[in-house]
């Protein structure tokens, strides 16, 4: 049986672990703290509006405690994966494949992808090189999240809804690889499905993130009040509207119905986006790949995006004020 680690079992990587581990998958989590002193003794717990379960899972602070994997789920944030690829790399096989589930435009946007006329530089997404030179596009996939999860208490996730999850090769190589991930991965609750795509997918996801990000952060508010208040509806719909226009410099046209998008996310009232929870608790915050790369892209490509050349900046501001930015 292949065997899967889920590094950085906190909301996402908890709820996709117990999922796979309740299916009968060889799935062990490195977490850490009270969340991973909980999952020892007793047991991962998921919640939801309806029911809730609990799962015995072989769990670390350190994937040096277990043999080698043949597939690495990261769920950690974006700020953490130059250490994490630093962990990593002793025990990377030449088959092993590590899945980024992970928010925004990921580290490997620019291998083999190069827009009509533009010079894309993502440099701020892999600073030093060490995801490149450590991890490797070549064994690497990206994966959009559709499952909102938090943890509520240590060793308790919540799932507020979805369990669906986007995957996609950095680089092209083969398509049986992608199958058998797809295959391996996909169980009761949390359905994988492959794309030969993942960029579009992205940008998809990301259309709405970044707006939510910027008025979710400077607002301290759920995405449901930030979309639907009289005051910055019309701002996220701008936001909306000019990362849209940024993605469609690269290529990627007709994403989402921007009016539609606005009436989803004003009725997200239950939960606090990650980037609010992350600046409450004195966290470091996934502005380079929600936010700050976006407007990269738009002065590459000449895009005028006033509304995010506002905004960012104070957010950037709020977040290094708060020490939740280097």
């Amino acid at each position: 049986m292949k065997r899967i680690c889920v590094y950085g079992a906190g909301g996402v990587g908890g709820y996709m672990a117990a999922r796979l581990a309740r299916a009968g998958r060889d799935v062990t989590v490195i977490a850490r703290g009270s969340h991973l002193d909980r999952i020892r003794s007793a047991g991962l717990t998921i919640r939801t509006q309806d029911n809730e379960f609990t799962v015995r899972i072989p769990a670390s602070d350190t994937i040096a405690d277990f043999p080698p994997f043949d597939v690495i789920i990261i769920t950690a944030k974006g700020p953490s994966l130059p250490a994490i690829a630093e962990t990593l790399a002793p025990y990377l096989g030449s088959a092993t494949s590590v899945l980024f589930a992970t928010n925004g435009v990921q580290w490997f946007y620019g291998d083999q992808f190069v827009p009509d006329g533009l010079t894309i530089d993502t440099s701020r997404l892999d600073v030093d090189g060490r995801l490149h030179r450590l991890i490797g596009a070549e064994r690497s996939f990206g994966t959009v999240v559709r499952s909102s999860n938090v943890v509520v208490e240590p060793g308790v996730v919540f799932n507020s809804g979805g369990g669906a999850y986007i995957v996609g090769e950095a680089v092209s190589r083969e398509e049986n690889r992608l199958n058998a991930l797809i295959s391996l991965l996909t169980v009761d609750g949390a359905l994988f499905t492959g794309t030969t795509d993942i960029r579009r997918d992205m940008w998809k996801k990301l259309v709405r993130n970044t707006a939510v990000a910027l008025l979710c952060g400077l607002t301290h508010s759920s995405p449901g009040i930030a979309f639907s208040d009289p005051g910055t509806a019309p701002l996220a719909l701008a936001a909306m509207g000019e990362v849209a226009s940024v993605a469609a410099s690269h290529g990627f046209t007709d994403l989402i119905d921007l009016n539609a998008e606005v009436e989803i996310v004003s009725k997200m009232t239950a939960m606090k986006p990650s980037i609010v929870q992350d600046l409450e608790l004195g966290r470091m915050v996934e502005l380079d790949a929600q936010v700050l790369i976006v407007l990269d892209f738009a002065r590459q490509a000449g895009v005028p995006v006033p509304v995010l050349s506002i905004l960012a900046p104070v957010l950037l501001q709020k977040a290094r004020m708060a020490r939740c930015y280097d």
